[in-house]
């Protein structure tokens, strides 16, 4: 085997985490942060700001492809990426996406990846969860004036009610409510109907008898993963929003 034939050259030791010379990058910013106009602004008038920008109404977290939030936002703003201007900007930002928010989702699943992506402050911070489920209609059918109906027996939840995300509800401490919505999905399980040429999909509530019960069962599945002080609702439709 031939020998290894290292070079040498001088040694240089690793800078020391306890060393008190601040390098480049650490004196460049603290010099912006120093003299950035809005940092320096009263911490009243930043609070303002912060809440300006990141009170939203509702957070959606989407992990399906079917948009089953109604239409999809299209002047979509990435409102959260203020959390990564910078440290201090993080530090006092953090909490109040999720304090002043409903998180709307629209699958236990999320429930699982939020429990671990989130920090415990964060987790702590959640006070109003919106689940949003989907029904399903296998069969498309059309009444005496050409509107779709719903058929209860070919009516079905997309998730099952005993689901592994419920579960993790504990997780967020400070949770007050929670609301089950439903939307309906005719015709296929993808929800697209042939129409001519063009394949069609159409959104709208679900108004068949059976929706009140598949939502009922997983009202009462919450119910059994959460404090009692915990209030859950159900509204059996879900209005398009821009």
């Amino acid at each position: 085997m031939k020998p290894y034939d290292a070079e040498s050259e001088l040694h240089r030791p690793r800078p020391s985490r306890v060393s008190l010379e601040p390098d480049n990058n650490t004196m460049e910013i603290y010099r912006s942060n120093r003299d950035s106009p809005l940092l320096r602004l009263p911490g009243e008038i930043r609070n303002m700001i912060w809440g300006c920008v990141l009170e939203v109404g509702s957070l959606k977290i989407n992990i399906r492809e079917p948009p089953t939030f109604g239409k999809k936002k299209k002047d979509y703003t990435p409102r959260l990426t203020i959390l990564s201007v910078c440290r201090q900007v993080y530090q006092e930002t953090y909490l109040l996406p999720f304090s002043f928010n409903t998180i709307a989702i629209n699958s236990a699943y999320v429930i699982r990846d939020l429990s671990f992506w989130l920090s415990p402050q964060q987790r702590a911070a959640v006070r109003k969860l919106q689940y949003h489920t989907t029904v399903y209609n296998s069969r498309h059918n059309m009444d005496d004036y050409g509107k779709r109906i719903c058929r209860p027996k070919n009516c079905y939840v997309h998730e099952s009610p005993v689901s592994t995300g419920f579960r993790l509800l504990w997780r967020f401490p400070n949770l007050k409510t929670v609301c089950v919505t439903d939307f309906c999905w005719y015709s296929t399980r993808f929800g697209a109907q042939y129409h001519g040429e063009a394949f069609e999909v159409p959104q709208a509530p679900h108004k068949c008898g059976v929706k009140g019960n598949l939502e009922q069962e997983v009202v009462e599945y919450i119910k059994k993963n959460v404090r009692n002080e915990v209030v859950v609702t159900a509204k059996h439709s879900v209005e398009e929003t821009d």
